[in-house]
């Protein structure tokens, strides 16, 4: 391998264990140290021309159509209502994130890859115990000193180095999700892997988001009952019955979930579940006010200007109606329709990467609905990670006796006096 090659790959994987830890950036400025790796691999891919132009493959040509019509809405809404350079600033976010990205990541070897979606899951994890040791043996003020407001919220919730309580949440489901693939591919060991996971399900807790807890638990069960539902029958059901049982018996509890999502799971009130109503006037308001933005939205960051609560409709689908429009509101429907149906593809190429795909892509439909923009890379980076261990390119070939990927990604098994010796990875040869 060519010494500028190792380099992006050790910068890439660098950026997605850097990830989750949104601290690290100057300012306000929403451009962090993992996107800088992430340019300079973009950079190094398109000086040496093997840029993958074509991230979705075949559908690559309604994701750019889906994404144009969603931000050409938003900045309808803006020339007319809005600020058309506070749109260019979201539109460069979101090109960056649903564009580049994917097409750095596919443009990536399929099995580092895998590694890199591992590095990810150890990133969060690192991330959560940073935040659950200021938690417990720093005060709140010692903390925000320290690392912010964010890391530790004064009401106990646990923003991570995310620095934010929802998105670490949300950050945590799929990182569990990829946990559990990582370890069916063997890149994790049993006892690291539960220790792990204890990291991720606790800080999970300590976020008290029902959102995240919600989605986790549905994306858990769309993986196993979509890779292998015998595997979710004797292992799966027991440990989700394990884990409702202890919540329902009064097993000790983060008591920022205790307050905020007990209520609500204990009782199935949703008004119980943290700030509930006041989003849901929101959307209400939202929808009422749709009915004039059909055509031309508000613009982008206008509906916070125009509402009652000075606040931003916490539900994307919501936000992207009435700021950008009907036009808006159809782009994001197809995206996450070109999503589904290479989801879908994954499942037909690889069942256990498929399924991850599916799993990761319900949290972020979940999350649609409960948060406004989705620009920030923590929200599609994990999905496109899990589409790149399935779409990503093949480039190296694996012998038997080193660490190899599943059998099914090969063409041929290359014999030597008679032996097993070399497998070629999908359009390529020793």
């Amino acid at each position: 391998m060519v010494r500028i090659d190792r380099i992006r790959q050790l910068m890439l994987a660098a950026g997605c264990f850097l990830l989750s830890w949104h601290l690290l950036r100057i300012g306000d400025i929403n451009f962090t140290a993992a996107d800088l790796l992430f340019f300079l691999c973009f950079v190094i891919f398109v000086a040496r021309r093997n840029l993958n132009m074509m991230a979705l493959n075949s559908m690559t040509a309604h994701w750019c159509a889906a994404l144009a019509m969603m931000l050409g809405g938003l900045l309808i809404g803006s020339v007319f209502n809005g600020d058309p350079l506070r749109w260019a600033n979201i539109a460069s976010q979101y090109l960056f994130g649903f564009l580049l990205l994917p097409m750095v990541l596919m443009s990536e070897d399929r099995m580092w890859i895998r590694k890199c979606l591992l590095y990810f899951v150890l990133g969060v994890a690192a991330s959560q115990i940073v935040a659950l040791t200021m938690a417990n043996f720093f005060s709140f003020e010692q903390s925000k000193e320290m690392l912010g407001p964010s890391v530790v919220a004064g009401n106990g919730r646990i923003g991570g180095l995310v620095s934010d309580a929802n998105l670490n949440g949300a950050i945590i489901a799929f990182s569990i999700v990829a946990l559990f693939n990582a370890h069916h591919h063997g890149l994790i060991r049993n006892f690291f892997a539960l220790c792990v996971g204890g990291v991720l399900f606790w800080a999970l807790l300590s976020t008290a988001s029902f959102t995240a807890f919600a989605s986790t638990g549905i994306a858990t069960c769309i993986y196993f009952t979509m890779s292998n539902l015998g595997r979710f029958l004797k292992v799966g059901v027991p440990v989700m019955a394990f884990v409702i049982a202890y919540i329902i018996l009064g097993g000790p509890l983060p008591e920022a979930f205790s307050e905020r999502v007990l209520g609500a799971l204990t009782t199935g009130d949703m008004s119980q579940a943290g700030t509930f109503t006041h989003r849901s006037q929101l959307i209400a308001e939202a929808w009422e006010m749709s009915k004039d933005t059909l055509f031309i939205g508000l613009g982008v960051d206008r509906f916070r200007v125009v509402s009652i609560h000075g606040m931003p409709v916490h539900q994307f689908w919501m936000l992207l109606l009435t700021e950008g429009g009907l036009i808006s509101f159809t782009g994001l429907v197809l995206m996450f329709g070109v999503l589904g149906m290479m989801g879908l593809r994954a499942i037909q190429s690889h069942r256990e990467d498929g399924a991850m795909v599916l799993a990761i892509l319900a949290i972020l439909f979940i999350f649609s609905t409960s948060i406004p923009h989705m620009y920030n890379r923590l929200w599609i980076t994990p999905l496109m990670l899990a589409l790149a261990t399935t779409f990503a390119r093949t480039t190296q070939v694996y012998f038997l006796h080193e660490e190899q990927p599943e059998v099914d990604e090969f063409d041929n098994v290359f014999e030597v006096d008679g032996t097993p010796t070399a497998l070629a990875l999908k359009g390529q040869t020793p």
